[in-house]
């Protein structure tokens, strides 16, 4: 049984007009743990271009990267490492704890990001019509929400993130990892702003191969349907 569920069955209508007119712009989204990067190499092997955002803020803060003079100006430069990359530890420590951090944090580099996610789709654009962004804040951006044709979300209950999580970093502490998910959107507000909601739960998960199957069956789903209301809307 394909546990795929779509939200809302037509494309949507784009108020940022950032993102090639020629390409179909979904982004995929869902909490740490959540299983969305698995999802996102799927519809790579199938053909789609993906823009990995976090990969990008990676980018932009290691040495050398665009953003970190502006990031040593606005909290100092015990956040910068001594080869002059982002510390990450550092300004996680400094915004889980600071509020009006996190805003400055997030009015560096959530602008920097999209100028070069934006810029990257016009480069795929030339040979690729299907794109996908993997974008995990993408129930707060607003702006985000608004640049794409579909929006997708990754779902599972918040035990089997903990457990995904732990699994993936075993030595990372249970109070860091209630503290992450407790910075990101709830369940709730991720599928409030989807077009279709993919169930990653454990039941999915119990055999590898059974799951990306499971996953598979799923996203042909979105795919079949992403192509009918591509020709309503031709």
């Amino acid at each position: 049984m394909a546990d795929v569920s779509i939200i809302h069955p037509y494309l949507r209508t784009r108020e940022n007009f950032s993102l090639p007119k020629n390409a179909l712009c979904v982004g995929i989204t869902g909490g740490m743990g959540s299983g969305k990067s698995t999802v996102t190499q799927l519809f790579k092997q199938i053909g789609w271009a993906v823009i990995d955002l976090d990969k990008m803020a990676q980018e932009l803060t290691e040495q050398g990267g665009a953003a970190i003079k502006p990031l040593a100006q606005a909290f100092g430069e015990s956040v910068i490492t001594q080869d002059g990359a982002l510390n990450r530890v550092a300004m996680r420590e400094m915004v889980f704890n600071d509020k009006q951090a996190k805003q400055t944090l997030e009015s560096i580099l959530h602008p920097m990001i999209h100028d070069a996610a934006a810029a990257q789709a016009h480069r795929f654009a030339q040979t690729h019509r299907k794109i996908i962004f993997d974008i995990p804040l993408l129930a707060e951006s607003e702006q985000w929400q608004k640049a794409l044709d579909w929006i997708v979300v990754i779902d599972c209950p918040r035990e089997i993130q903990i457990e995904r999580i732990r699994q993936r970093n075993p030595n990372l502490p249970f109070p860091t990892i209630e503290a992450i998910l407790n910075q990101q959107a709830s369940r709730e507000a991720r599928r409030a702003i989807a077009d279709a909601v993919i169930d990653n739960s454990p039941q999915n998960t119990v055999e590898n191969r059974n799951k990306h199957l499971h996953l598979y069956t799923q996203i042909n789903i979105i795919i079949n349907k992403l192509q009918h209301y591509q020709e309503e809307r031709l």
